[in-house]
Protein backbone atom coordinates (compact mmCIF):
# COMPACT_ATOMS: atom_id res chain seq x y z
CA UNK A 1 0.00 0.00 0.00
CA UNK A 2 1.08 3.70 -0.43
CA UNK A 3 2.47 5.11 2.36
CA UNK A 4 -0.19 7.45 3.48
CA UNK A 5 -2.53 3.94 3.67
CA UNK A 6 0.02 2.70 6.74
CA UNK A 7 -1.37 1.83 9.67
CA UNK A 8 0.66 3.77 11.33
CA UNK A 9 -0.65 6.86 10.47
CA UNK A 10 -4.19 6.00 12.49
CA UNK A 11 -5.76 5.82 15.55
CA UNK A 12 -6.25 3.03 17.26
CA UNK A 13 -10.15 3.41 16.91
CA UNK A 14 -9.91 5.15 13.36
CA UNK A 15 -12.69 4.84 10.70
CA UNK A 16 -12.23 4.46 7.27
CA UNK A 17 -15.66 4.81 4.05
CA UNK A 18 -16.09 5.29 0.98
CA UNK A 19 -18.95 4.87 -1.82
CA UNK A 20 -18.75 0.51 -1.34
CA UNK A 21 -16.64 -0.09 1.65
CA UNK A 22 -15.99 0.73 5.11
CA UNK A 23 -13.83 -0.55 8.05
CA UNK A 24 -13.03 0.51 11.74
CA UNK A 25 -9.09 0.69 13.17
CA UNK A 26 -5.73 0.49 12.16
CA UNK A 27 -5.47 -3.06 10.55
CA UNK A 28 -8.89 -3.24 8.98
CA UNK A 29 -8.05 -0.16 6.99
CA UNK A 30 -4.80 -1.24 6.33
CA UNK A 31 -6.01 -4.61 4.83
CA UNK A 32 -8.57 -2.74 2.82
CA UNK A 33 -6.37 -0.90 1.10
CA UNK A 34 -4.26 -4.21 0.45
CA UNK A 35 -7.26 -5.35 -1.51
CA UNK A 36 -6.99 -2.10 -3.81
CA UNK A 37 -3.63 -2.69 -4.62
CA UNK A 38 -4.09 -7.10 -5.21
CA UNK A 39 -6.93 -8.89 -5.39
CA UNK A 40 -8.79 -11.27 -7.56
CA UNK A 41 -9.82 -8.44 -9.69
CA UNK A 42 -7.06 -5.43 -9.93
CA UNK A 43 -3.81 -5.48 -9.86
CA UNK A 44 -1.06 -2.48 -9.63
CA UNK A 45 -2.63 0.20 -7.51
CA UNK A 46 -1.06 3.41 -8.40
CA UNK A 47 -1.99 6.53 -6.29
CA UNK A 48 -1.34 9.98 -7.53
CA UNK A 49 -2.12 12.98 -5.26
CA UNK A 50 -2.86 16.33 -6.98
CA UNK A 51 -3.17 18.81 -3.78
CA UNK A 52 -3.24 18.91 -0.04
CA UNK A 53 -4.43 21.40 1.87
CA UNK A 54 -5.69 22.02 5.31
CA UNK A 55 -9.48 22.47 5.25
CA UNK A 56 -10.08 23.99 9.37
CA UNK A 57 -8.71 22.99 12.13
CA UNK A 58 -7.69 19.23 12.31
CA UNK A 59 -8.99 18.91 8.75
CA UNK A 60 -6.97 17.77 5.68
CA UNK A 61 -8.07 17.08 2.09
CA UNK A 62 -6.45 15.50 -0.79
CA UNK A 63 -7.18 14.95 -4.04
CA UNK A 64 -6.11 11.54 -5.92
CA UNK A 65 -6.13 9.84 -8.95
CA UNK A 66 -6.37 6.01 -7.93
CA UNK A 67 -5.39 3.64 -11.30
CA UNK A 68 -5.65 -0.06 -11.47
CA UNK A 69 -5.00 -2.79 -13.52
CA UNK A 70 -8.17 -5.32 -14.14
CA UNK A 71 -6.28 -8.64 -14.20
CA UNK A 72 -9.37 -10.65 -15.59
CA UNK A 73 -9.33 -9.29 -18.41
CA UNK A 74 -7.16 -10.86 -21.43
CA UNK A 75 -6.04 -7.20 -22.42
CA UNK A 76 -5.33 -6.08 -18.62
CA UNK A 77 -6.80 -2.37 -18.99
CA UNK A 78 -6.29 0.25 -16.34
CA UNK A 79 -9.32 1.77 -14.61
CA UNK A 80 -9.46 5.13 -12.91
CA UNK A 81 -11.33 7.33 -10.10
CA UNK A 82 -10.88 10.47 -9.01
CA UNK A 83 -12.48 12.37 -5.92
CA UNK A 84 -11.22 13.50 -2.83
CA UNK A 85 -9.87 12.23 0.37
CA UNK A 86 -10.75 14.10 3.90
CA UNK A 87 -8.57 13.27 7.05
CA UNK A 88 -9.84 13.99 10.50
CA UNK A 89 -6.88 14.65 12.78
CA UNK A 90 -6.46 14.30 16.57
CA UNK A 91 -4.30 15.78 19.03
CA UNK A 92 -1.70 13.45 18.84
CA UNK A 93 -1.61 13.86 15.15
CA UNK A 94 -3.44 10.36 14.33
CA UNK A 95 -6.36 10.05 11.65
CA UNK A 96 -9.42 9.36 13.48
CA UNK A 97 -11.54 9.49 10.48
CA UNK A 98 -11.08 9.24 6.78
CA UNK A 99 -13.54 9.48 4.23
CA UNK A 100 -13.11 9.13 0.09
CA UNK A 101 -15.31 10.47 -1.65
CA UNK A 102 -15.52 10.29 -5.60
CA UNK A 103 -16.05 12.63 -8.06
CA UNK A 104 -18.41 10.55 -10.17
CA UNK A 105 -19.81 7.83 -7.55
CA UNK A 106 -21.94 8.44 -4.31
CA UNK A 107 -23.32 4.58 -3.97
CA UNK A 108 -22.05 1.32 -4.82
CA UNK A 109 -24.45 1.53 -8.38
CA UNK A 110 -22.87 4.39 -9.79
CA UNK A 111 -19.31 2.50 -8.19
CA UNK A 112 -19.17 -0.43 -9.82
CA UNK A 113 -21.18 1.69 -13.13
CA UNK A 114 -17.99 3.81 -13.13
CA UNK A 115 -15.30 1.18 -12.89
CA UNK A 116 -17.35 -0.96 -15.63
CA UNK A 117 -18.66 1.33 -18.13
CA UNK A 118 -17.09 2.02 -21.47
CA UNK A 119 -15.62 4.98 -20.01
CA UNK A 120 -13.43 2.59 -17.27
CA UNK A 121 -12.20 -0.23 -19.20
CA UNK A 122 -11.29 -0.87 -22.26
CA UNK A 123 -10.21 2.64 -23.27
CA UNK A 124 -7.75 2.78 -21.20
CA UNK A 125 -5.87 -0.07 -22.46
CA UNK A 126 -2.36 -0.32 -21.99
CA UNK A 127 0.86 -1.23 -24.30
CA UNK A 128 1.16 0.85 -27.60
CA UNK A 129 -2.53 0.53 -27.86
CA UNK A 130 -3.06 4.24 -26.13
CA UNK A 131 -0.23 6.65 -26.41
CA UNK A 132 0.50 9.32 -24.85
CA UNK A 133 0.02 9.34 -21.33
CA UNK A 134 -2.76 10.12 -20.37
CA UNK A 135 -3.72 11.26 -16.28
CA UNK A 136 -7.22 11.44 -15.46
CA UNK A 137 -7.62 14.43 -13.06
CA UNK A 138 -11.58 14.55 -12.52
CA UNK A 139 -14.16 12.21 -13.79
CA UNK A 140 -17.10 14.05 -12.89
CA UNK A 141 -20.59 13.47 -13.81
CA UNK A 142 -20.44 15.89 -16.78
CA UNK A 143 -17.43 16.18 -17.64
CA UNK A 144 -13.71 14.87 -17.16
CA UNK A 145 -10.47 16.89 -16.77
CA UNK A 146 -7.42 15.41 -18.01
CA UNK A 147 -3.39 15.75 -18.61
CA UNK A 148 -1.94 14.79 -21.48
CA UNK A 149 1.58 14.15 -21.77
CA UNK A 150 3.48 16.13 -24.52
CA UNK A 151 3.41 13.32 -27.97
CA UNK A 152 5.27 13.47 -31.37
CA UNK A 153 2.07 12.68 -34.32
CA UNK A 154 2.51 12.57 -37.78
CA UNK A 155 -0.76 14.47 -38.99
CA UNK A 156 -2.44 16.21 -42.65
CA UNK A 157 -4.04 19.22 -43.15
CA UNK A 158 -7.48 18.45 -44.70
CA UNK A 159 -10.44 20.99 -45.63
CA UNK A 160 -14.08 19.48 -45.44
CA UNK A 161 -12.90 18.22 -49.00
CA UNK A 162 -9.72 16.01 -48.08
CA UNK A 163 -10.46 14.97 -44.93
CA UNK A 164 -10.65 11.38 -46.74
CA UNK A 165 -7.84 11.61 -48.62
CA UNK A 166 -5.94 13.17 -46.00
CA UNK A 167 -7.06 9.98 -43.83
CA UNK A 168 -6.16 7.35 -46.54
CA UNK A 169 -2.53 9.12 -46.78
CA UNK A 170 -1.99 8.88 -42.93
CA UNK A 171 -3.02 5.07 -43.21
CA UNK A 172 -0.74 4.13 -46.02
CA UNK A 173 1.90 5.88 -44.17
CA UNK A 174 1.69 3.63 -40.93
CA UNK A 175 1.41 0.26 -42.87
CA UNK A 176 4.69 1.15 -44.46
CA UNK A 177 4.39 3.75 -47.44
CA UNK A 178 7.41 5.55 -45.76
CA UNK A 179 10.92 5.29 -46.02
CA UNK A 180 12.47 2.41 -44.60
CA UNK A 181 8.84 0.35 -44.81
CA UNK A 182 8.24 0.53 -41.09
CA UNK A 183 4.79 -0.86 -40.38
CA UNK A 184 3.04 0.87 -36.95
CA UNK A 185 -0.26 -0.08 -35.47
CA UNK A 186 -2.64 2.95 -35.23
CA UNK A 187 -2.37 4.56 -32.04
CA UNK A 188 -5.69 5.65 -29.96
CA UNK A 189 -6.59 8.07 -29.66
CA UNK A 190 -6.62 9.23 -33.64
CA UNK A 191 -7.46 12.93 -33.18
CA UNK A 192 -9.04 16.04 -35.28
CA UNK A 193 -7.63 19.35 -34.34
CA UNK A 194 -9.49 21.93 -34.91
CA UNK A 195 -8.63 26.09 -34.54
CA UNK A 196 -11.62 27.67 -34.41
CA UNK A 197 -15.02 26.65 -33.30
CA UNK A 198 -16.71 27.00 -36.94
CA UNK A 199 -14.50 24.06 -37.36
CA UNK A 200 -13.54 25.84 -41.20
CA UNK A 201 -10.01 26.70 -40.44
CA UNK A 202 -6.69 24.94 -39.34
CA UNK A 203 -7.94 21.50 -39.25
CA UNK A 204 -5.48 18.42 -38.74
CA UNK A 205 -5.56 14.93 -38.96
CA UNK A 206 -3.23 13.79 -35.83
CA UNK A 207 -2.33 10.24 -35.31
CA UNK A 208 0.50 9.87 -32.57
CA UNK A 209 3.33 7.95 -33.00
CA UNK A 210 4.01 4.72 -31.22
CA UNK A 211 6.82 3.08 -29.60
CA UNK A 212 10.31 4.69 -30.19
CA UNK A 213 9.03 7.09 -32.12
CA UNK A 214 6.50 8.90 -30.28
CA UNK A 215 9.36 8.88 -27.40
CA UNK A 216 11.94 10.20 -29.36
CA UNK A 217 14.45 7.46 -29.16
CA UNK A 218 14.45 7.35 -33.05
CA UNK A 219 13.44 9.38 -35.82
CA UNK A 220 10.55 8.71 -37.29
CA UNK A 221 11.01 7.77 -41.10
CA UNK A 222 9.67 9.95 -43.79
CA UNK A 223 6.43 9.65 -45.44
CA UNK A 224 6.89 8.88 -48.98
CA UNK A 225 3.99 11.68 -49.23
CA UNK A 226 5.74 14.53 -47.68
CA UNK A 227 3.75 16.51 -49.39
CA UNK A 228 0.49 15.57 -47.68
CA UNK A 229 2.01 14.36 -44.14
CA UNK A 230 4.18 15.94 -41.61
CA UNK A 231 5.43 15.70 -38.38
CA UNK A 232 4.13 17.36 -34.99
CA UNK A 233 5.74 17.49 -31.54
CA UNK A 234 2.70 18.55 -29.39
CA UNK A 235 2.89 19.58 -25.91
CA UNK A 236 0.35 17.92 -24.02
CA UNK A 237 -2.05 20.16 -21.49
CA UNK A 238 -4.88 19.73 -19.73
CA UNK A 239 -7.92 19.40 -21.12
CA UNK A 240 -12.00 19.14 -20.41
CA UNK A 241 -13.08 16.67 -22.28
CA UNK A 242 -16.92 15.07 -22.77
CA UNK A 243 -18.15 11.75 -24.19
CA UNK A 244 -20.19 12.12 -27.79
CA UNK A 245 -22.84 9.45 -28.43
CA UNK A 246 -21.90 7.32 -31.53
CA UNK A 247 -24.66 6.42 -34.40
CA UNK A 248 -23.66 3.51 -36.54
CA UNK A 249 -24.77 2.06 -39.89
CA UNK A 250 -23.40 -0.50 -42.46
CA UNK A 251 -20.74 1.70 -43.46
CA UNK A 252 -19.12 1.37 -39.59
CA UNK A 253 -19.24 4.52 -36.12
CA UNK A 254 -20.01 7.72 -36.45
CA UNK A 255 -20.87 10.81 -34.50
CA UNK A 256 -22.89 13.76 -36.15
CA UNK A 257 -21.88 17.49 -36.61
CA UNK A 258 -25.24 18.63 -34.87
CA UNK A 259 -24.09 16.34 -31.50
CA UNK A 260 -20.70 17.55 -31.49
CA UNK A 261 -21.37 21.54 -32.13
CA UNK A 262 -24.34 20.56 -29.15
CA UNK A 263 -21.67 18.96 -27.55
CA UNK A 264 -19.10 22.26 -27.33
CA UNK A 265 -21.11 24.43 -26.77
CA UNK A 266 -22.63 22.82 -22.96
CA UNK A 267 -18.72 22.10 -22.19
CA UNK A 268 -18.08 25.64 -22.46
CA UNK A 269 -21.06 26.78 -20.45
CA UNK A 270 -19.70 24.07 -17.79
CA UNK A 271 -16.66 25.58 -17.99
CA UNK A 272 -17.39 29.23 -17.92
CA UNK A 273 -19.66 28.33 -14.85
CA UNK A 274 -16.64 25.88 -12.61
CA UNK A 275 -14.66 28.82 -13.49
CA UNK A 276 -12.17 27.63 -16.27
CA UNK A 277 -10.46 29.61 -18.66
CA UNK A 278 -10.51 27.73 -22.01
CA UNK A 279 -7.76 27.83 -24.43
CA UNK A 280 -7.55 27.99 -28.05
CA UNK A 281 -9.05 25.82 -30.18
CA UNK A 282 -10.70 22.09 -29.28
CA UNK A 283 -10.23 18.59 -30.93
CA UNK A 284 -12.32 15.52 -31.83
CA UNK A 285 -10.78 12.77 -30.57
CA UNK A 286 -11.30 8.81 -30.95
CA UNK A 287 -10.88 5.78 -29.66
CA UNK A 288 -10.21 2.27 -30.49
CA UNK A 289 -11.08 -0.75 -28.22
CA UNK A 290 -8.91 -3.42 -26.80
CA UNK A 291 -8.92 -5.57 -30.17
CA UNK A 292 -8.28 -2.87 -32.15
CA UNK A 293 -11.77 -1.39 -33.85
CA UNK A 294 -12.29 2.19 -34.45
CA UNK A 295 -14.41 4.42 -33.63
CA UNK A 296 -16.30 2.82 -30.29
CA UNK A 297 -15.66 5.87 -28.53
CA UNK A 298 -15.80 9.57 -29.32
CA UNK A 299 -15.13 12.22 -27.27
CA UNK A 300 -14.42 16.07 -27.47
CA UNK A 301 -11.74 18.02 -25.92
CA UNK A 302 -11.07 22.02 -25.32
CA UNK A 303 -8.00 22.93 -23.78
CA UNK A 304 -7.63 24.86 -20.56
CA UNK A 305 -5.57 27.41 -20.34
CA UNK A 306 -5.40 27.96 -16.66
CA UNK A 307 -5.77 24.58 -13.93
CA UNK A 308 -4.65 24.25 -10.40
CA UNK A 309 -5.96 21.35 -9.19
CA UNK A 310 -7.31 21.74 -5.38
CA UNK A 311 -8.49 19.29 -3.09
CA UNK A 312 -11.72 20.56 -3.28
CA UNK A 313 -15.10 18.60 -4.64
CA UNK A 314 -14.44 20.22 -7.89
CA UNK A 315 -11.11 21.56 -9.73
CA UNK A 316 -11.08 25.33 -9.84
CA UNK A 317 -9.34 27.48 -12.12
CA UNK A 318 -6.60 30.06 -11.05
CA UNK A 319 -3.77 32.57 -12.94
CA UNK A 320 -1.38 30.59 -11.08
CA UNK A 321 -1.19 27.96 -13.65
CA UNK A 322 -1.11 24.07 -13.49
CA UNK A 323 0.06 22.95 -9.79
CA UNK A 324 0.86 19.41 -9.50
CA UNK A 325 3.32 19.12 -6.14
CA UNK A 326 5.15 15.58 -5.30
CA UNK A 327 3.57 15.72 -2.19
CA UNK A 328 2.92 13.54 1.07
CA UNK A 329 0.21 13.89 3.81
CA UNK A 330 2.62 15.36 6.77
CA UNK A 331 -0.57 16.31 9.30
CA UNK A 332 1.62 17.51 11.83
CA UNK A 333 2.91 20.02 9.66
CA UNK A 334 -0.53 20.79 7.93
CA UNK A 335 -1.82 21.31 11.73
CA UNK A 336 0.65 23.45 12.40
CA UNK A 337 0.08 25.85 8.92
CA UNK A 338 -3.34 26.19 9.73
CA UNK A 339 -2.87 27.28 13.48
CA UNK A 340 -0.47 29.73 12.67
Amino acid sequence: ADEWWESHFYAADAKFEDPISSATGPEAIRELHSLINESPLFTNAVMQVHDVQAAGKARVRARFTLTMTVKILPWKPRVSFTGVSTYWINDDSSVTMHKDEWDSADSLLEAVGDALGPCGLWRKGGGSLNCPEITLVRRGKEYDVKKVEPHRSVEASFTKFSKESAQESLYRYLQGANAVSAVMRLSSPLMVLYSDDSAKEGQYLSCILPGVYGSGELEPPMPMEASVLSFAKRSGGNYVSVSLPVESDYGGAWVSAEAVFDAKAKLRRCMMRDGFTAGEGWRLVRYSDAQGNEGVLYELWIPIQSLEFRAGPLVTASEEGLSMPGVKLDFTRLIDDEED
